[in-house]
C-alpha cells in the first residue's frame, strides 16, 4: 500500500475534480450511435442525459486543440434532427463528482468555495450554450452561459462559479454534484443565468439547440 501525505490544504483544494477531462480513456467503445438516456457511452466518466426526438452519434475523435497537450476529443454528431425541443426534453453531457471528492468544497455551508471550470469546445453552431452544476437531489442548480463565437474553431472557455451556501450536498460515495454541458434544453429546465436557484434549472432560455440540424456537431 502507498500512503500519500497532504503537504498542505491548498494541494487538495486546487486539484482537478473532473476525471478524464482530456477524453483519453475510452474503455467501452470508440463510437456509439443511438445514444439513450442516462448512459455512459464512449469516454469514461462522461454520461449523457438524452430525452428528445433526435439521434446522435458519440465518438472518440482525433480532432483536438493544438499546443495544449490533448490528443483526443469527445464528438457529438447529430444524425436525426429535432428542430423543436419540447418543454420536458433535453440533451446534455454530464460528469458526476463523488460526494467524498466534492466535500472539500463545503457546499451547503457558509464556507462554500468558488470554483473555476475551464475546457475547450468547438461547434459549427455558434451562440450561447450553458454549463451547470446541480446537487444529487436536483433541487439546487447553477446554470451559466458560455458562447462559442466562431464556427468550427476551438475556443477555451473559463467559468467562475461561486459555492452554494444552501441545499443538501452529499458527502458520501453517492453523487456529490453533477457538472453538465447542455446541448439542447426544454423550458422546464430553464433558469436564471449565473445564479444559484431551487430546482433542476440547468440552462437558460438562450440555450442553442444542437439538434436543430443534421449538419450540427459539437466537440469537447
Amino acid at each position: 500500500a502507498v500512503t500519500t501525505a497532504k503537504t498542505s490544504y491548498n494541494d487538495v483544494l486546487f486539484r482537478n475534480l473532473i476525471i478524464n477531462g482530456d477524453m483519453s480513456i475510452t474503455q467501452r467503445a470508440t463510437s456509439v450511435t443511438s445514444v439513450s438516456d442516462n448512459t455512459y457511452v464512449v469516454q469514461d466518466r462522461m454520461n449523457f442525459f438524452f430525452n428528445n426526438d433526435g439521434v446522435i452519434t458519440v465518438t472518440a475523435d482525433s480532432t483536438h486543440p493544438s499546443g495544449v497537450g490533448f490528443s483526443k476529443s469527445l464528438k457529438v454528431d447529430v444524425t436525426t434532427a429535432d428542430s423543436s425541443i419540447a418543454a420536458n426534453q433535453y440533451l446534455s453531457i454530464n460528469q458526476r463528482i463523488e460526494g467524498l471528492n466534492h466535500a472539500l468544497l463545503e457546499y451547503g455551508t457558509s464556507s462554500a468555495r468558488t470554483i473555476t471550470v475551464s475546457f475547450y469546445a468547438k461547434s459549427n453552431l455558434t451562440g450561447p450554450f450553458c454549463y451547470s452544476v446541480k446537487n444529487n437531489a436536483a433541487d439546487r442548480s447553477f446554470p451559466i452561459e458560455f458562447s462559442l463565437s466562431a464556427a468550427d474553431t476551438w475556443e477555451r472557455v473559463s467559468l467562475t462559479i461561486p459555492g452554494d451556501t444552501s441545499g443538501t450536498w452529499l458527502e458520501t460515495n453517492g453523487i456529490g454534484a453533477y457538472h453538465q454541458i447542455s446541448l439542447a434544453m426544454g423550458s422546464d429546465h430553464h433558469g436564471t443565468n449565473n445564479t444559484w436557484q431551487s430546482g433542476n434549472k440547468v440552462a437558460t432560455s438562450n440555450q442553442v439547440n444542437l439538434l436543430s440540424s443534421t449538419s450540427n456537431e459539437f466537440f469537447l
